[in-house]
């Protein structure tokens, strides 16, 4: 694969994140469907299409689960527990399909699964950050990683 659609393809995957992102937030604000059943589905839908198969739409319904898990809390040890709760369900949901446990790609989903939680920690325990930042930052994450960690189907 010649460098230039390797780079357009790179570029879709990163558009594909930024409108999860954004359901994913706007489904923060009202609209919970957005987040929980919309916004994986356009993910499952890119990557099949991107792969040529349509086996990696099994992943959706976790998924689905995995996004309407609660995270919100009063006190910090619940809000701690509860992030931490979300992002590890979130960070197995998606991850399955997309990585390999060979060669590197192990790296990569090491280390997606610990900046998800450090994220959700950081900016929903602490909020540095407006709320709808928080969350367009949160989404972007979620499906950030993973879309960058599928297999190009050619090589350079």
């Amino acid at each position: 694969m010649k460098e230039k659609k390797l780079q357009l393809k790179v570029y879709g995957r990163l558009l594909i994140a930024c409108i999860f992102a954004g359901l994913y937030a706007w489904g923060g604000l009202e609209k919970k469907w957005l987040r929980r059943f919309i916004a994986p589905l356009i993910v499952q839908i890119y990557i099949a299409i991107e792969i040529k198969s349509w086996k990696y739409l099994v992943q959706l319904p976790v998924q689905f689960l995995s996004l309407s898990i609660g995270y919100g809390g009063n006190e910090l040890m619940v809000k701690l527990l509860r992030r931490l709760s979300f992002a590890l369900a979130n960070s197995i949901s998606f991850l399955p399909h997309y990585c390999c446990w060979k060669d590197k790609k192990w790296i990569a989903s090491v280390f997606y699964i610990i900046i998800l939680i450090s994220a959700y920690i950081v900016l929903g325990v602490f909020n540095p950050l407006p709320a709808r930042v928080e969350e367009t930052i949160l989404g972007f994450l979620i499906a950030f990683i993973p879309l960058m960690n599928i297999e190009f189907k050619e090589k350079l």
